[in-house]
């Protein structure tokens, strides 16, 4: 007995109303009328009741319905789908109670899984074609002869030479006699053309092998180093594996010079030096004097001269200031007596220049 289905599109909907009962087994089948959307697709048909999924595959638009989801009375629901992924709605059919009584007998061989549904189907088609064949061989398969068919006798280049640029024509005849002709445009080196002589493509040898390797342009063994561009050798690449290992994050992993010391000891520098501490300092120094200049920058705005600006003296006279002032000149000049005491007189005497002593 057949349900039948219409898929439109991605749409299923139920075309029969013949009535389900459950318990039902091997008796059931789903046919499917598909629109022209599933032409050339693989189909396959999911049996849903509840938690319970059953995929089996379509075979010639039919296929079995599972038993175990006709167990009981209820609802179940069937969907297609095919090729990549292409999927319907569902249709909902309905099961009735079945007044059958289980006696212990009932089969319980399980619906075959979608892969065993394609082993089978392979199987069948296998089977079919090998019973074809036999009977094919055994003279079973008679009919009438058909036409004779028309076959080629030669394909000759009926005009052209070849050379690159040009098109050269080629003329096939066939059994009965009848002609025909085909173009072929002959490409310069290293062009990609079309039959019809439109360029698609422009590899010639001038650009893409200059020096006429003719050879494999992807491979590093035909590349040429310029003097900007270099291709590094294997060994090469290993010392500059070699030098990225020579340091972690708290070593140097090279090797130290003859008799290098090594210490815990945390280095502190000092604020101030002695001028002995700092080599050639002293010599520095010493190079900014020698016996006649001071070799050191001068203020800004002072004056150099060549002459001569020493003070000189002259002795006072009366009438002109020297070493001491003119008027003192002319009271030393009146004195008429000069004495040196120890202390000077109580009455000293008019005339006399008191000079006292220290002792």
């Amino acid at each position: 007995m057949d349900i039948t289905f219409k898929v439109e599109n991605q749409f299923v909907e139920r075309t029969d109303y013949t009535k389900l009962v459950a318990r039902t087994t091997d008796y059931i089948y789903a046919e499917f009328i598909f629109s022209t959307e599933w032409e050339g697709f693989e189909k396959t048909a999911q049996f849903t009741r509840d938690t319970d999924t059953y995929n089996v595959l379509i075979v010639d638009d039919k296929c079995k319905i599972p038993w175990e989801i006709m167990q009981t009375a209820g609802r179940f629901t069937v969907s297609v789908f095919g090729g990549d992924l292409f999927t319907t709605s569902g249709g909902k059919v309905n099961v009735a109670e079945t007044g059958y009584i289980d006696d212990g007998s009932f089969p319980a061989d399980p619906t075959p899984s979608y892969f065993e549904d394609i082993v089978l189907a392979e199987d069948e088609r296998v089977s079919l074609y090998n019973s074809i064949q036999q009977q094919f061989e055994d003279g079973d398969f008679t009919g009438e002869a058909g036409e004779q068919g028309n076959g080629i006798v030669s394909i000759i280049k009926t005009d052209g030479d070849g050379s690159a640029g040009t098109t050269d024509t080629y003329t096939i005849t066939f059994t009965d006699t009848t002609t025909t002709t085909f173009q072929v445009y002959n490409g310069v080196d290293g062009e990609l053309v079309t039959v019809e002589g439109e360029f698609i493509g422009d590899m010639t040898t001038s650009i893409y092998d200059p020096t006429n390797v003719s050879d494999d342009v992807f491979s590093m063994a035909n590349m040429e180093e310029t003097t900007t561009e270099k291709i590094l050798t294997a060994v090469e690449r290993l010392e500059i594996a070699k030098v990225a290992d020579k340091v972690d994050n708290s070593q140097i992993l090279t090797d130290v010079p003859s008799n290098a010391l090594f210490t815990d000891t945390v280095y502190t520098h000092p604020d101030n030096h002695a001028i002995s501490i700092i080599t050639g300092l002293q010599g520095e120094l010493d190079g900014k004097v020698d016996d006649s200049q001071v070799l050191t920058d001068v203020p800004a705005g002072a004056l150099f001269t060549d002459t001569d600006t020493d003070t000189t003296y002259s002795n006072a006279t009366t009438s002109t200031d020297g070493l001491m002032a003119k008027e003192d000149k002319t009271k030393l000049d009146g004195t008429a007596v000069i004495e040196v005491v120890t202390d000077f007189p109580a009455s000293p005497v008019t005339d006399v220049l008191y000079i006292k002593l220290e002792v």
